[in-house]
């Protein structure tokens, strides 16, 4: 499954790239691409996967830029 998901706040260009570097290592997600200029987080995993993927990007996210957020 592969999503699009649009961000709120602050993001950037050095943080996303650290945040595409550490979801890639995990083995719940297939891809992450950040891309701070549009504000917009791709994240494909597996369907059976995505709930714990989207999380694990989430926590992720406020780890390193706690001042982005997912869009609802």
């Amino acid at each position: 499954m592969k999503r699009v998901i649009r961000l709120d706040g602050e993001l950037c260009p050095n943080c996303g790239s650290k945040i595409e570097e550490t979801l890639k290592k995990s083995p719940l997600i297939e891809d992450a691409k950040v891309n701070a200029l549009s504000m917009r987080f791709t994240l494909e995993a597996q369907d059976d996967k995505y709930e714990e993927a989207y999380a694990l990007a989430k926590k992720t996210f406020n780890a390193i830029e706690p001042d982005c957020t997912f869009r609802a």
